[in-house]
């Protein structure tokens, strides 16, 4: 790698770079090797600015949009790390809408949909301006922190992690995002079923790199580490930003800019102003809550000895609750069949 893809003075022998390599390797005025952008993992790397890059190439616009263009166009592109999730976020949600709203994969589009779709496909060629540092500037003596954010919406979540060197410098190295599913949930499940995602972020990050950090810090606008919601870089992401924003952002490739200062001097955990008597009130309302909902057991099961009397004694009670629903001639009677002990048997294990 360091041979063909770097602008390294190659010796006479490394001549043979230039035969099998000869579509990215040429040589420059000095009579050095020096390569053009070569793709990895979907990315495009840039040895002389040692930076990153995306190549978005669409086809040429179809006359019909169906759901199944739209899906194959997303498919393109490729953001292993998750760097452009505030741009790709918004085509993710536009497909769930196509599904929400039971388009089939062959309907053309029309109305809004449509719209937001060939404004977003316009924009994304603009993906292809944004330049992004492969090396973070650490190195094995460099001591540098793990800063992680959480964002949550009624639509989806988003987790970042950002490596800071105190006082000197913070990068985005990876982020995730995630649509939720179309059932509805409160806003508080859904913060706490991102801190699983975010933690399980932090763990496959940690997995991957060598240099361990030397601290961690977990940040959302709920609880853990409070952050106001303007200062949380997942908030661009389920905001949704165009190529443009997103290529402007400080606030995405970077983080908030007093994770880069002494922040511990005026941030603290966040803590809720609630008083010990209003806990303990809550506390006893639910408790009285959950005794009124429990109702009594269809069968006292105490009363019996052996298992298949049990099994009996249930599937007659059964029988009843589900004949009660019914008009008269369609009610069950005589012998219980197999079915309806087995089922019995399967309510009464679980």
């Amino acid at each position: 790698m360091e041979k063909v893809c770097s602008s390294k003075v190659l010796s006479e022998e490394d001549q043979y770079c230039e035969d099998n390599f000869s579509s990215t390797v040429h040589h420059d005025s000095q009579g050095r090797f020096v390569t053009e952008a070569v793709s990895i993992l979907g990315l495009k790397w840039v040895p002389p600015s040692d930076s990153f890059c995306f190549e978005v190439t669409l086809p040429a616009s179809s006359k019909v949009v169906t759901k199944r263009v739209i899906l194959s166009e997303i498919s393109k592109s490729f953001d292993l790390l998750g760097w452009l999730s505030p741009v790709l976020v918004r085509a993710k949600l536009m497909l769930q809408d196509l599904w929400i709203q039971s388009v089939d994969w062959g309907i053309p589009l029309t109305g809004d949909l449509l719209d937001q779709w060939q404004l977003l496909r316009e924009q994304l060629p603009e993906l292809a301006q944004i330049r992004i540092p492969r090396w973070f500037g650490s190195s094995a003596q460099t001591a540098w922190e793990l800063h992680r954010f959480l964002d949550a919406s009624q639509r989806a979540f988003v987790a970042t992690a950002y490596m800071v060197v105190p006082g000197e410098k913070s990068t985005l190295i990876m982020s995730k995002t995630k649509v939720l599913p179309i059932k509805t949930e409160s806003l508080p499940r859904l913060e706490l079923c991102g801190a699983v995602f975010l933690t399980r972020l932090f763990k496959h990050l940690l997995d991957g790199v060598l240099l361990k950090p030397v601290a961690v810090y977990c940040w959302t606008d709920s609880k853990w580490r409070h952050v106001r919601s303007e200062d949380t870089p997942t908030d661009c992401a389920t905001k949704g930003f165009t190529p443009e924003q997103l290529l402007q952002s400080s606030l995405w490739w970077e983080g908030p800019e007093w994770i880069r200062n002494d922040w511990t001097a005026d941030r603290s955990n966040y803590t809720a102003k609630t008083t010990l008597s209003t806990v303990l009130a809550q506390v006893a309302l639910e408790e009285s809550a959950e005794k009124d909902d429990v109702s009594p057991p269809l069968v006292c099961l105490e009363k019996y000895s052996h298992f298949s009397k049990i099994i009996r004694v249930l599937a007659c009670a059964f029988r009843w609750r589900r004949n009660a629903a019914k008009s008269k001639g369609d009610r069950c009677a005589g012998p219980f069949i197999t079915e309806e002990l087995d089922d019995t048997r399967v309510g009464l294990l679980r």
